[in-house]
């Protein structure tokens, strides 16, 4: 199977995942149907596989400046919202060469990168087939098992286990408010409130001195387990 790198280096937080709603741009009927990530402007943005540009657009609406890459196995990838396209259509580019820096063009609330995959032209949940939510070495990354349902963990301590995993405010879920790093430990409470079809864990956090919203795991990523749990 076809796998994919991150578009950047380092980490950038989610601002808005595959299938999450932001209306009026996004409802229920008409989802987000890429991964919006935090990046700065100016951030470089690679090729996430070996490809041939298919598109150089810049739309006034939408995307704005964008590429759209064309891979084997009827893979496409599309790269939005940049400030600076340093390809050109038909251009032959290699996994991880820079083909632009990051922006906010076209229907933008901010600088960051919108990244899609299709799959012989349908819009795909690009986790299915990225290394990794963040940035892996692919030489030591392994996949997570992909997940139907969830196993709640019980209340007390727990690890997160993912790269970076993103932390939302108990008072309003729609609010990705900072990240937790692989192995921050926290005290998880019982309590668990579905959002965007996430499990998403109650903990309270010492340094804002307030309970705020970690998800158990999403159906690629296993984000959080019981501390010292030997699974």
């Amino acid at each position: 199977m076809t796998t994919f790198r991150q578009p950047f280096k380092n980490d950038y937080i989610i601002t808005l995942d595959y299938g999450e709603k932001f209306p009026p741009l996004y409802t229920d009927e008409s989802p987000h149907r890429g991964i919006d990530y935090g990046t700065p402007m100016g951030t470089e943005i690679l090729a996430s596989e070996d490809g041939t540009v298919k598109t150089v657009g810049n739309l006034s609406v939408g995307y704005g400046k964008h590429v759209v890459l064309k891979h084997s196995d009827g893979y496409e990838t599309v790269y939005a919202h940049l400030s600076e396209i340093r390809v050109k259509q038909y251009q032959a580019v290699r996994k991880g060469e820079v083909i632009g820096l990051s922006g906010n063009s076209g229907n933008s609330t901010g600088p960051h990168l919108h990244f899609e995959v299709r799959k012989n032209s349908i819009k795909i949940d690009p986790k299915t087939v990225l290394q990794s939510v963040f940035d892996a070495d692919p030489s030591t990354y392994t996949p997570a098992p992909v997940k139907t349902e969830f196993e709640a963990l019980s209340e007390g301590p727990a690890i997160v286990v993912c790269d970076v995993a993103n932390v939302r405010c108990h008072c309003d879920m729609s609010r990705i408010i900072k990240t937790l790093p692989r192995d921050s430990i926290i005290s998880v409470n019982k309590e668990v409130t579905m959002y965007n079809g996430l499990p998403y864990r109650k903990y309270w956090d010492t340094e804002k001195q307030c309970f705020l919203m970690i998800a158990e795991h999403d159906p690629y990523t296993q984000i959080i387990k019981h501390y010292n749990c030997p699974f």
